[in-house]
């Protein structure tokens, strides 16, 4: 593999000054990102300078791409940048760049997993996964880069969580917990990376760490974010306290007046409609009515403190 996007813009010639300056690394970092794809220029003007192109932009841009195309050539990197009319296209072999290879791996993935062939699946998706450095791009500042570097990085995401799926069906915990630690801290707020890794420490009996990571989530997206966890995340918390979802019912005040006619007052029933000799049922029943307030707020102090 020549070029590398997936974590630091790299070529692995291993000459200090082949990518060249700020401008040429950017046009380079978007055509290997949409490699063997057609790249507008109006789209690498933006990539440069965003919202303020000086009105020379498109000769520059043909001056970068030269740029470009004859460091690559001059250290000996195989690939071809050509131009039609007001695009340019990185043309590559699949096995040139790291973001190609992976996607083929994640291909090849799906297909195995689809198949039953699990041993075949978390072979391709280790090495697919092994091939990132850091975050795509990461040395490269570019607001138009930006939504195709999410989807990449959300294409890396699926990956893992198809990874750790399949290794847990091999009933592999403890194999993955070393990875998915990295991936969760690699990306804090994903709620998904973290509700797998409590999963996975608590299938490998740390129960207690796996609790310890759902509340640290839960206070970086409320302190950092300010946004309170999504159900699952709930879900699983309760899960691994041992007890079920709770559901806060909020307490309604009505007006004076505004219930139905024969409406019961609180803690009553109508006489009459239990058997003779239930007494005590009735006490009994009026006095769990009596003390439903208190129970739920009970529980919804407790639901504070996981």
């Amino acid at each position: 593999m020549e070029f590398r996007i997936l974590g630091p813009l790299a070529l692995t010639t291993g000459e200090p000054g082949v990518l060249g300056g700020n401008r040429e690394r950017k046009i380079l970092a978007a055509l290997i990102l949409l490699a063997n794809q057609s790249v507008t220029t109006d789209f690498l003007i933006d990539v440069i300078w965003q919202d303020s192109p000086p009105h020379t932009a498109r000769q520059q841009v043909q001056n970068c791409v030269g740029a470009v195309r004859s460091r690559l050539r001059r250290h000996g990197v195989s690939a071809e940048i050509s131009r039609r009319s007001t695009s340019y296209r990185l043309q590559i072999a699949e096995d040139q760049a790291d973001v190609l290879v992976f996607r083929r791996l994640c291909e090849q993935a799906d297909e195995f997993a689809a198949r039953g062939d699990i041993d075949a699946g978390v072979a391709r998706l280790q090495t697919a996964l092994d091939l990132w450095q850091g975050h795509v791009l990461e040395d490269v500042d570019s607001a138009a880069l930006a939504g195709h570097v999410t989807a990449l990085e959300e294409d890396r995401i699926r990956a893992i969580e198809l990874y750790v799926r399949l290794e847990m069906s091999r009933r592999r915990a403890r194999a993955v917990l070393p990875g998915l630690s990295g991936w969760a801290r690699q990306y804090p707020y994903h709620e998904g990376l973290h509700c797998s890794l409590a999963e996975a420490l608590r299938t490998a009996g740390r129960t207690a760490d796996a609790v310890q990571v759902l509340h640290e989530l839960r206070r970086r997206l409320r302190d950092d974010l300010g946004i309170e966890a999504g159900t699952p995340v709930l879900e699983l918390g309760h899960r691994l306290l041992g007890r079920p979802q709770r559901v806060r019912v909020p307490a309604v005040a009505l007006p004076a007046g505004t219930l139905p006619a024969g409406t019961l007052p609180a803690g009553t029933l109508p006489a009459g409609t239990l058997p003779a000799g239930s007494d005590d049922l009735v006490r009994t029943i009026e006095s769990a009515m009596s003390s439903l307030s208190t129970v739920l707020e009970l529980l919804t102090r407790e639901d504070r403190l996981v």
